[in-house]
This record gives C-alpha cells, sequence and structure tokens, in this order.
C-alpha cells in the first residue's frame, strides 16, 4: 500500500513542476512583448524629441512657413533665412536641358535653366506656355537687347520651342510708338528682339548669342518679329515651317543661315535677310518683297519666286528688294505667269533675263531666268 501511495505521490509533484514551467515561459513572454512595446514607444518619443528639438534651435521665434507644390517643397525659416527645398524630379529633368514648363512658375523656369546652362548644358527643348520662358512680348526699339531671355549671354546652341504653346502677337513691319516700342500686331509668332544678338559693353560691340546655331519652332508660329534673330552669327537653322510673315530685319546678320524654308510664306519685310549667308532660296507663297531685303547677300546665287499672281515689291529711298549686282550673279525661277511673253501678272519679265527694276525704273538683268 505505501508503494502505491508513494508512486501516486511521485506522479502529482510532476504535474506540479510541468505547470510551474508553463507558468514560467508565459510569464516570460508577457514580459518581453511588454519589453519591447516599452522599447518601441520610447523610441518614438525620442525621435520625435529630437524633431521638435530640430525645429525649435532654428526656429527661435520666427515664423515658419511651408511652400508646396507639385514641383518643389521649400521649407523656409524667416529670421534665420535657412531654406529646406526638395527638388521633384521636374527639376532634376531641367538639368537635362528638358524643360517640361507646364507645372512650374516663370520663376521657377529661369532658375531651371539658369541651373542647365550653369552645368554646361547648351540643348533645351521646352514645353509649355511662351510666357514662362521670360522673353518679353513687347519691348522698344532702341538699347540693348530686352531683359528677360533666359538665354541671354550664354553658351547656348540649340533651343527646340516645337513644344511651346499660347505664343504672343507680335511686331513685324518695325514700326515703333511715341515711346519707340515695338506695339504687337495682329499674328502670332516669335517676338521682335527675341534673340536679338547685339550686345554692349562699356561702348564695345559683343554678340549676344555666339553659340546659337538652331532653333526649332512649331508650326503655330505664324510670323518671326522684327530683329527676332537679328546678328546671331553662328545660326545656321530655323525651323519656319508654318511662317507666313518674316519681320523687318528679322534674320538679318545671320552669315551662317545658308538656307531656310519658308513653305508659307506670304510677305517678306524690309531688309530681312540683309547681309545673311543664304546661298539658295526658295519662296512659292511669297506676294510681297520689303525694300533691302536681299540687301548684301552676296552669297546667294539660287532665288525662287513661283508664287502666281501679282507680287509686289516695295521701294523706298532708293532701295528696292534686289540690287543690280545681286541680279546679275543670281539664277532666278518665276511662275509661268510672270513670262515676258505670255504672262498676264505683274511685274513681267521684259526679256529672258530681266525682271522687275531698279528705284529710277531701269530693268534688272539676271544671270538667268526660268519660268515654270
Amino acid at each position: 500500500m505505501r508503494r502505491v501511495d508513494s508512486q501516486a505521490d511521485n506522479s502529482v509533484s510532476t504535474v506540479f513542476e510541468v505547470e510551474n514551467q508553463r507558468f514560467d515561459f508565459f510569464f516570460l513572454f508577457i514580459f518581453l512583448c511588454v519589453f519591447f512595446i516599452v522599447f518601441l514607444l520610447a523610441g518614438l518619443l525620442v525621435f520625435f524629441l529630437f524633431i521638435i528639438l530640430f525645429f525649435l534651435a532654428f526656429v527661435d521665434k520666427g515664423k515658419l512657413f511651408f511652400i508646396h507644390t507639385e514641383t518643389f517643397v521649400c521649407v523656409k525659416v524667416e529670421e534665420h533665412d535657412v531654406n529646406i527645398r526638395f527638388s521633384s524630379p521636374t527639376a532634376v529633368a531641367a538639368v537635362s536641358g528638358t524643360v517640361d514648363m507646364t507645372r512650374m512658375t516663370a520663376d521657377e523656369v529661369k532658375t531651371a535653366i539658369g541651373a542647365a546652362l550653369d552645368a554646361g548644358i547648351t540643348e533645351f527643348k521646352l514645353t509649355g506656355e511662351f510666357a514662362k520662358i521670360g522673353i518679353p512680348a513687347r519691348v522698344s526699339f532702341s538699347g540693348t537687347p530686352p531683359v528677360g531671355n533666359p538665354f541671354y549671354d550664354s553658351g547656348v546652341e540649340k533651343i527646340d520651342l516645337t513644344g511651346v504653346t499660347d505664343w504672343p502677337e507680335v511686331n513685324v513691319n518695325g514700326r515703333v510708338d511715341d515711346d519707340f516700342n515695338f506695339p504687337p500686331g495682329d499674328v502670332r509668332g516669335l517676338p521682335a528682339r527675341a534673340f536679338d544678338g547685339q550686345k554692349y559693353d562699356n561702348g564695345a560691340f559683343h554678340y549676344a548669342y555666339p553659340a546659337l546655331r538652331e532653333v526649332r519652332l512649331p508650326a503655330g508660329v505664324k510670323a518671326l518679329g522684327c530683329l527676332a534673330f537679328f546678328a546671331c552669327q553662328a545660326l545656321s537653322f530655323v525651323s519656319c515651317d508654318g511662317v507666313e510673315e518674316v519681320g523687318v530685319q528679322a534674320l538679318s546678320g545671320c552669315p551662317s543661315l545658308e538656307s531656310v524654308q519658308l513653305p508659307e510664306a506670304v510677305r517678306i519685310y524690309n531688309a530681312a535677310f540683309m547681309a545673311s549667308g543664304l546661298t539658295s532660296l526658295s519662296l512659292p507663297e511669297t506676294t510681297r518683297l520689303g525694300y533691302s531685303a536681299f540687301q548684301h547677300c552676296d552669297a546667294l546665287t539660287e532665288l525662287r519666286l513661283t508664287a502666281a499672281g501679282n507680287i509686289t515689291l516695295e521701294m523706298k529711298d532708293g532701295a528696292t528688294p534686289f540690287s543690280q549686282n545681286f541680279a546679275k550673279v543670281c539664277d532666278l525661277t518665276l511662275n509661268a505667269d510672270k513670262h515676258y511673253s505670255t504672262g498676264t501678272a505683274a511685274p513681267k519679265a521684259a526679256s529672258a533675263d530681266q525682271w522687275a527694276t531698279n528705284y529710277y525704273g531701269d530693268p534688272l538683268t539676271w544671270k538667268s531666268i526660268a519660268f515654270e
């Protein structure tokens, strides 16, 4: 009987030991969970205290402003002039020369272009509203080039504006108001003096766009304002597929410009191509040529004026669109309606090699004249 009781006592003792072990593990688990939670909360508290102390160290009694746009977030502390700026992908893209102005302010566009130029970027592609670029739509005739063009006096080489919209009305005839400003006209395009390349430093002449060699414009640009590319020495390509009017001296003083496509140009204003490097030019729709349009175009040896109907050749102060020296080295192609024997449009050719006149009414003799 005692042996049986002893075995029973040992069994009860073993059960109690197992239960005690389970109880110890449960309390250990609870302790670890509580410790982890307390540690996590303490860590978060320390983190937030650090953030608060950091801002208090700068803010003091100043005012804290948060400026948020889709382009960037700027945190400014007024009294200490502290700025924290988080650049977005848009700002980073601007450094590559591709600037999407759609959701940027004009100041942001100026900053983005300036940063890219400072980084040595020479090729740009802009998209968005024209006004954000900074090129003024209304400028003065006198003085240095107007302030605003972010590419002024830089090493920019190529500018693609085919993605730019909302082009302004521009001055093409060169007339000024009483304050010597160019008032806007009724055709939209690249404004007067947009890339006027003349620059004076202490009376000495320099070029404001010495490296600019290519500008691409969208079909929506219907005019080149007067002096738009004046004295752009390196300019060799301008896309003008939609341009209907070429303003006064718009492409004057561009010796590297050997050709330009103007399939829609109806009117060429005074001195538009003066002293350019053109070697050949086709104007299939042009019906009006301003005086001195081709003055000092010594390299131009092929000219096509094939529009049907009358062509108006403007004259002023002894100047006509062509000089005799120009005509005698240039091969001219006219529409058949100006043929010297069968033509019905004016001015009609006087002979197989004579068309138009000088200021005194004497016919100009051309190297050759073809009719088509």
